[in-house]
């Protein structure tokens, strides 16, 4: 018994023991759960209200980051104070248009900055904030107790003793330098509208080339019907109808003689002997004349050479005939050694007797050119773009010689004096090219430019140093080199192809080439592919499914690769619209294109050209 009493305490307390500590046990948790679930739920506001200041620091980002992108572009073209009243309207724009929290921002006056950003040595952007010529901006978006949006309010953070929260985002946007390329096509057809060949579709500009030739360095301009006036040659010695167009009548220009081979002419002794009677020769007697215009002997076309030279009075006849001047062996023949040159063909790099820049060919050339019935401007042949007329053979004047230059004696070898005579569309373009720097120059841009062209090949400063241009800030240097360019100026036909390959290695080679500038190439074409990308073959000019267009399609995909933005211009109602668009698409660019009267394609140009200069990538540096 007493041992079963003992057992019995044992296990009574056990159990009362037990009982005890299990109910002290539920009294522990229950206080913990009462804890932590004031924890859990201040985590769970905590967690709210975290989330929603998140969802607001990116809804004032995405705001700041849209005025700044757009409100960067109103300092492409800088116009002071008018582009940054400009800027702060289009910030706050592009910033109601975001609002936060359902609700737009106001953006007091310190929130908009503008300063200048510059790539340092170590290729970073490095921004300069109230500089006079900015082309940043920053947009500072601020929900803050100081501004007149207030701060963000808060939810259940309240509890916690936090009612709102000042918040500010802030965006940085630049007008991007860039390394620019312009990459020019200088074949032969850039002359093509101050041709012949053209008269009959546009007004050319070929009074403005022979302006262009008189050599100021040996004397004044002189003025003909008060516009500038070129050099004269013998009896070729006035310009005759001012514009060259649609209409013109040369059969009645003052300006053009005809003189055709196998005809007898009726040339007086006046018109033949101006310029000999100039030089205090006297004049051609009848008999003289006579044999002049003769056509007895023009079945040897030497002889017709000769007369037609000693008509234009640059050779003087010394006939031997009775009266007549002296020195001949009195016969009717214009035999060579009868003859004595009054007016040597401009061909030196100094030419005195005329006051001509240095230009290529010879005077028997030039008749050559006239008497051909096949030359350019005799032919009217309107599905290979040519406008000329077949009345035009045998006219002799200034005209057809300034013709003859353009056709027959292009590029810098032949005739160095032709360099930066505005033959057109070359003018245009070169004018308009100018223009561009012009205005990179006035917005302080801070970007770099040189130049590549093509014609049979591609060419960059690597193959014409004094001419193409590595990528440079001194943007004078390039527009030296621009007054020089001339049509066909190395070579006639078109490779748009190594054009574009000569652009790349300009922006990715020149020493001064920066890996954060934007990469932007500007080509310019007035016509079609003719020549491969490796010179394989060659296309017809007006050939739309040619390899030559493929060729110069895959340079573009090559050159987007690496990074390069093409914008392409076309000129003249020849060019290859439809390539320049797709090339411009390839590119990531755009397109422009003129045409019309040389008046109109220019001012065209300038606008396409000003535009350019302040077409600004734009980029987000904070």
């Amino acid at each position: 018994m007493a041992g079963l009493k003992v057992e019995f305490r044992c296990a009574r307390r056990a159990g009362v023991q037990g009982r005890c500590r299990h109910g002290k046990r539920r009294g522990a948790v229950a206080a913990q759960v009462a804890i932590c679930s004031v924890f859990l739920l201040g985590m769970a506001a905590l967690s709210i209200d975290v989330g929603h200041l998140y969802r607001t620091q990116a809804e004032m980002q995405k705001a700041a980051d849209a005025g700044a992108h757009a409100a960067v572009q109103d300092l492409a073209s800088f116009r002071g104070e008018a582009s940054l009243v400009a800027a702060r309207a289009t910030a706050q724009n592009y910033v109601n248009s975001n609002p936060v929290l359902g609700e737009s921002v106001t953006l007091g006056e310190n929130d908009v900055a503008f300063g200048r950003a510059y790539i340092d040595d170590t290729g970073r952007y490095v921004l300069n904030e109230g500089d006079p010529l900015p082309n940043a901006i920053t947009v500072r978006v601020r929900r803050t107790a100081d501004s007149e949006n207030g701060p963000v309010p808060l939810f259940f953070a309240r509890a916690l003793g936090f009612a709102t929260k000042n918040m500010t985002a802030e965006a940085t946007a630049i007008l991007t330098p860039r390394d620019i390329v312009f990459v020019l096509d200088l074949s032969a057809s850039h002359n093509d509208d101050s041709s012949l060949r053209s008269y009959k579709i546009v007004e050319i500009g070929n009074r403005a080339v022979w302006e262009n030739l008189w050599d100021e360095s040996l004397a004044p301009q002189p003025v003909e019907g008060g516009l500038p006036a070129g050099p004269k040659f013998g009896n070729m010695r006035t310009w005759g109808t001012e514009v060259t167009g649609p209409g013109w009548d040369f059969a009645g220009d003052p300006g053009l003689l005809r003189l055709p081979k196998g005809n007898n002419w009726s040339l007086s002794s006046a018109t033949a002997s101006q310029t000999l009677s100039e030089r205090g020769y006297g004049t051609y007697t009848s008999s003289e004349m006579s044999v002049i215009n003769s056509a007895s002997r023009d079945s040897d076309v030497t002889q017709y050479r000769r007369r037609v030279l000693v008509a234009l009075g640059i050779y003087r006849w010394k006939s031997g005939k009775s009266g007549g001047q002296p020195g001949g062996n009195g016969d009717n023949v214009i035999d060579s050694s009868e003859l004595q040159i009054m007016v040597p063909y401009p061909s030196e790099p100094s030419n005195p007797s005329t006051c001509c820049k240095k230009v290529g060919g010879s005077w028997d050339g030039y008749v050559d050119y006239v008497r051909s019935s096949s030359s350019n401007m005799c032919r009217y042949e309107p599905t290979n773009y040519m406008f000329g007329d077949p009345g035009l053979q045998y006219r002799f004047g200034l005209k057809t010689w300034v013709d003859y230059l353009q056709e027959k004696q292009v590029g810098d070898s032949a005739s160095p004096g032709m360099g930066g005579v505005p033959t057109q569309p070359m003018g245009a373009v070169a004018d308009a090219t100018r223009e561009m720097l012009n205005i990179l120059d006035d917005l302080d841009s801070n970007d770099l430019v040189g130049m590549a062209s093509y014609g049979r090949i591609g060419y960059g400063p690597a193959e014409k140093p004094n001419h193409m241009s590595w990528l440079t800030s001194d943007l004078a240097s390039v527009r030296s080199r621009i007054d020089m360019l001339q049509a066909g100026m190395w070579s006639n036909t078109t490779n748009i192809a190594q054009g574009i390959d000569k652009g790349v290695e300009v922006l990715f080679h020149s020493a001064a080439a920066r890996p954060n500038a934007s990469k932007f190439m500007v080509l310019l074409t007035d016509g079609n592919p003719n020549e491969r990308r490796d010179l394989s073959a060659t296309c017809g000019e007006y050939e739309v499914a040619s390899v030559c267009r493929e060729d110069a399609k895959q340079a573009a995909r090559d050159a987007r690769r690496r990074g390069v933005v093409i914008y392409t211009v076309s000129v003249g109602s020849n060019a290859a619209v439809d390539l320049m668009d797709e090339i411009a698409t390839i590119g990531g660019g755009s397109h422009f294109h003129a045409e019309g009267s040389i008046a109109t394609y220019r001012q065209q140009m300038l606008d396409i050209f000003r535009a350019l200069g302040t077409m600004r990538p734009v980029v987000l540096i904070r």
